[in-house]
């Protein structure tokens, strides 16, 4: 299995200076990222609760930190208990 953690501090860090974006934001800003690579972090994300995602339109998804995601002192984001997206 591929190491995730790497993919999500990097977008992390971008959300960190630019949220909200759209997930068509983070795909033109990570190009060398596949849709597959970026799609699997924002799903792992949003389902630990580190992030939001809101629909928009039919094709425009909203990407938010949580209030209460801050990336530690290693810059690696904190992970949560699955509860704590309900």
């Amino acid at each position: 299995m591929m190491n995730s953690a790497p993919d999500d501090i990097t977008i992390l860090q971008r959300m960190t200076l630019e949220a909200p974006l759209t997930l068509d934001d983070l795909q033109q800003h990570f190009q060398d990222f596949s849709w597959n690579r970026l799609f699997a972090a924002i799903d792992r994300m949003s389902r630990e609760g580190t992030i939001a995602l809101r629909r928009l339109d039919r094709r425009t998804y909203l990407i938010t930190l949580r209030s209460s995601v801050s990336l530690t002192a290693t810059g690696t984001p904190p992970r949560y208990p699955s509860s704590a997206c309900l």
